[in-house]
């Protein structure tokens, strides 16, 4: 029986006790098991605490197709008769295989055992090709996860990486201060590269006319979507039934503009950078009331984001974890705002360090207009000054905006996820589009910019826009 077993493992074995122990017949374990039995060589394990509860608690869903093969690649690992325990129970206990639970400061501490649980790995690894690991991988485990496997199939299939791209990937790292650890670094440099061949494609077919736009490398290059989707923390739900805003109407027999910037009239800050920090509602919302404010005093005063983060909870919002503009807006109603200078950020919530003495702006109120309706959100930016709105930012396209006017057939127009600024709009080449400002620094798109396609309410943008009273 040992011979048979030792025979069809792919690593080194020690011998099995003849009386192997199996779980209780109904038990959790022997369903989560599917009733295979170690005596007839399907697998091999050591029956204890550990064992019984991570294997039973799988982190996939019942109906995910990919659940039994992993769980079958677990249990193969478990039929290689691993030689060092210790290692064992810290691959399956810290690195997330088989828990729910886990973070990356165990991943950082335990990384020194890279070669050991590298060994236990590799059968689950046989289970699939280099070609298909990731496509199938990616769809499933989660980002803590998909890092774990990433950098263990670098090494797994002799550090697959683009020799070419060497020079390039110090380059990155340099100029965008990237620092890993050892086994971080192997991950990092396949969802860059991965990236690298997403954006050189893409802009190949911008060439020939096939997109609008084109996209460039930045700092979310190294990072897995559930990282960057971090940032996107506007909360959707009905808009504040408050009695401090009204809804725009705009002016009658009024003439617009065909093209409007107000960056040009000195009504819009510098650019910022919100950083890992689900704070954009409250750059939008401070955007829009830095406009309105130079508007009336003709004085362009950089307002505090950090004092919304800090101190708005009171109306619902949830600081780095997300927020409402409007809610924003009703927080300076009731307290005013304290300049940047005073308040700075620091991409993390804190005890609110509100004061009076520090306000550099106060509102009155705020103005919704009509939900998707591009018409009088133009006619708003072209009136009023700088509108904050709410659009759907998810995806690798927008996630790396470089240039030219940003247009995609699969932006859902109800998935608002983060909160920007129209600070004008204009046309090129036939092809209208607005000038909306984003918080990712002035290193992503066109010096922190973005051109977005009008007139197709292009991922909600006209859905949830909205203005200060000052």
């Amino acid at each position: 029986m040992e011979d048979e077993i030792c025979q069809s493992t792919p690593v080194n074995c020690t011998t099995f006790p003849q009386d192997l122990p199996r779980p209780v017949v109904g038990s959790i374990l022997f369903q989560d098991m599917a009733g295979y039995m170690p005596e007839r060589g399907d697998f091999a394990y050591e029956q204890d605490d550990f064992a019984e509860i991570d294997i039973a608690e799988l982190a996939f869903e019942d109906d995910d197709p990919l659940r039994n093969v992993l769980q079958m690649g677990v249990l193969y690992i478990y039929q290689s008769c691993l030689k060092e325990r210790a290692h064992r129970k810290l691959l399956i206990k810290h690195y997330g295989l088989l828990s729910n639970e886990g973070n990356v400061d165990d991943l950082k501490r335990y990384s020194l055992l890279g070669p050991a649980v590298l060994d236990h790995m590799k059968p689950l690894m046989d289970l699939f090709t280099e070609e298909n690991f990731l496509k199938v991988i990616g769809r499933t485990l989660k980002m803590f996860r998909q890092l774990l496997f990433l950098g263990l199939l670098a090494v797994t299939f002799a550090a697959p990486f683009r020799t070419d791209l060497d020079i390039f990937w110090n380059t990155y790292k340099k100029v965008f201060s990237k620092s890993y650890s050892s086994f971080e670094e192997g991950a990092r440099r396949l969802i860059w590269e991965n990236n690298v061949a997403r954006i050189q494609k893409h802009n190949l077919e911008a060439d020939l006319n096939m997109h609008s736009f084109k996209l460039g490398i930045n700092h979310f290059s190294d990072k897995v979507p559930q990282e960057y989707y971090k940032l996107n923390g506007i909360k959707i739900g009905n808009r504040t039934n408050s009695k401090t805003n009204s809804i725009f109407l705009a002016p009658s027999n009024a003439q617009y503009p065909i093209s409007v910037d107000w960056r040009k009239e000195g009504l819009v800050t510098e650019v910022k950078d919100q950083k890992a920090c689900g704070s954009c509602w409250a750059f939008s919302a401070t955007g829009s009331l830095e406009g309105q404010h130079k508007r009336k005093t003709g004085k362009l005063v950089s307002l505090s984001e950090q004092n919304l983060v800090d101190c708005a909870g009171g109306e619902g919002n949830d600081g780095c974890d997300g927020g409402l503009i409007d809610s924003a807006f009703d927080y300076v109603k009731k307290h005013g705002i304290d300049t940047e200078t005073s308040y700075p950020y620091i991409a993390k919530e804190q005890k609110c360090h509100f004061k009076k003495e520090n306000i550099g702006a106060t509102l009155t109120g705020y103005v919704d207009v009509q939900e998707n309706d591009e018409t009088d959100l133009m006619k708003a930016v072209a009136t009023v000054g700088p509108v904050s709105v709410a659009i759907n930012a998810q995806g690798p396209l927008f996630m790396h905006y470089k240039s030219g006017i940003y247009d995609v057939d699969d932006c859902d127009p109800k998935g608002l996820n983060h909160g920007v600024l129209a600070v004008g709009y204009g046309s090129e080449n036939g092809q209208d589009y607005w000038i909306v400002k984003n918080s990712w620094g002035p290193n992503w798109g066109e010096s922190g910019y973005i051109r977005m396609a009008r007139n197709k309410n292009l991922c909600g943008i006209a859905a949830m826009a909205s203005y200060p009273l000052v």
